[in-house]
């Protein structure tokens, strides 16, 4: 397998990460690309990753490391790799992703890239929009808004006052955005610019750290109308950067959803309790457009759980059944194989009617426990 580690977690999601580890522990040897934004230390944890795979008895090689731009494009060409795991800019997943459609032998790219993450505050979670801003402020300037779930767009009953509300929350938490990389921060930057390009206004601007790279955190507003398919309202700025939008309606909301590209990730914020009446219908809004929705919670990050959807429709994600966090990344790197009318001392230890293995399965649709489980 080819793990393209991402650029905004170098410990937790770059050559390691929920990627490698999923490949690995499917069984399958990676080779992962060094990120650009720091190859030392790619170099570094991954030294230390095959020394604990050789001190655990793993085969040799299950872990490599290349580096550079041509070495990636080399490495999704190559004939012995069989998959490709992604994290990053939707410009770069899509360029291996056409890579990958392009070989004579087609393979799967399971990229997650770039998205704007909407908020929905329901008419009746209106009535709390002091704390949901305050909210909102944390969650998109949280890691001076590097994160891929971080929300980018708040949709808001007309007459709440959200944007003023941001405003003064960003104010007062006061964010110190520094970046990562310098490109982050410039195109955290040029992000700021296009978005007013395209119809925004901006509210108010907590300007960066005078010193190293740094971009400034922002809340603008627009009219709901100007969100079209196409307009770069609609499209995300890595950084500590959102935009509040209001709706008159529950009509008007759904057409403005509906103009979104796919996201990981989405928050409905309501009454607060079981009786908002809206809060059904708007769930179902989000859900075609998002592979994660959170109800009075924020998006920010994910859980190694069993549960964790990490994915999302198109372009969020070029596989939108998978997830690239959680128990079932795994399911990335193994493929289905029938045996159909085999001996049973032919069939891999797995299947074979003794269960070697003792593994729960199901036989002709019925959940089978070895004996002993609970």
């Amino acid at each position: 397998m080819a793990v393209f580690g991402a650029g905004n977690f170098p410990f937790a999601f770059s050559v390691l990460g929920n990627d490698t580890g999923a490949a690995i522990a499917a069984g399958c040897p990676v080779l992962v690309k060094a990120h650009p934004a720091h190859p030392l230390l790619s170099a570094k944890l991954v030294a230390l990753a095959q020394r604990a795979l050789t001190e655990a008895g793993a085969p040799a090689a299950t872990l490599q490391l290349v580096a550079g731009h041509q070495a990636g494009v080399d490495l999704v060409r190559s004939d012995g790799i069989t998959a490709v795991a992604f994290t990053g800019s939707q410009a770069g997943g899509l360029a291996l992703w056409r890579a990958a459609n392009e070989r004579e032998v087609v393979i799967p790219v399971y990229a997650e890239m770039g998205t704007v993450n909407p908020v929905v505050v329901t008419p009746g979670g209106a009535t709390r929009i002091e704390a949901i801003a305050a909210g909102f402020v944390g969650s998109y300037t949280l890691g001076s808004g590097q994160f891929c779930t971080k929300p980018g767009l708040l949709f808001a009953p007309a007459g709440s006052n959200a944007a003023a509300e941001v405003a003064k929350a960003l104010r007062a938490a006061s964010p110190s955005a520094h970046m990562l990389t310098e490109t982050i921060a410039r195109s955290a930057r040029a992000g700021l610019v296009r978005l007013e390009n395209a119809g925004a206004t901006v509210v108010d601007v907590v300007d960066g750290p005078a010193i190293g790279w740094s971009a400034p955190a922002a809340v603008l507003e627009a009219p709901i109308n100007a969100l079209r398919k196409g307009s770069e309202l609609l499209e995300e700025c890595f950084g500590p950067v959102a935009l509040v939008v209001e709706y008159a309606d529950h009509t008007e909301l759904a057409r403005a959803v509906t103009q979104m590209q796919g996201s990981l990730a989405a928050s409905v914020m309501t009454t607060g309790d079981s009786s908002d009446p809206d809060a059904g219908a708007v769930i179902t809004l989000l859900a075609p457009k998002v592979g994660r929705i959170a109800v009075d919670d924020w998006p920010t990050g994910v859980a190694l759980t069993w549960a964790q959807q990490h994915g999302g429709p198109w372009p969020a994600t070029s596989a939108p059944w998978a997830t690239s966090v959680g128990a079932g990344a795994l399911d990335r790197f193994v493929r289905p194989v029938a045996y159909q009318s085999a001996p049973s001392d032919l069939l891999p230890p797995s299947l074979r009617a003794e269960n070697p293995w003792q593994l729960p399965r199901r036989i002709d649709g019925v959940l089978v426990l070895p004996e002993g489980t609970l």
